[in-house]
């Protein structure tokens, strides 16, 4: 399960809404919306991928963000 209350918390952080990080890894925000509103397990790799990149999110951090748990 994707932390979404931590991945808000980092697109404030860097200054970005829900429209904006659609626009950056190429995806309309009704996709971002339908993403966050599933708890973001409809994420596909590349769409994590380009999300870590727009944020410029650590490894540390996409782990905690995108694989909470799973890594324990």
């Amino acid at each position: 399960m994707v932390n979404i209350p931590k991945l808000k918390g980092k697109m404030v952080e860097k200054g970005f809404t829900q429209a904006r990080l659609g626009k950056a890894i190429g995806v309309s925000l009704s996709i971002i919306n339908q993403r966050f509103k599933q708890g973001g397990d409809a994420f596909t790799v590349g769409e994590v991928e380009r999300i870590a990149m727009a944020l410029q999110m650590s490894q540390q951090d996409v782990n905690e963000i995108f694989f909470n748990g799973l890594l324990n």
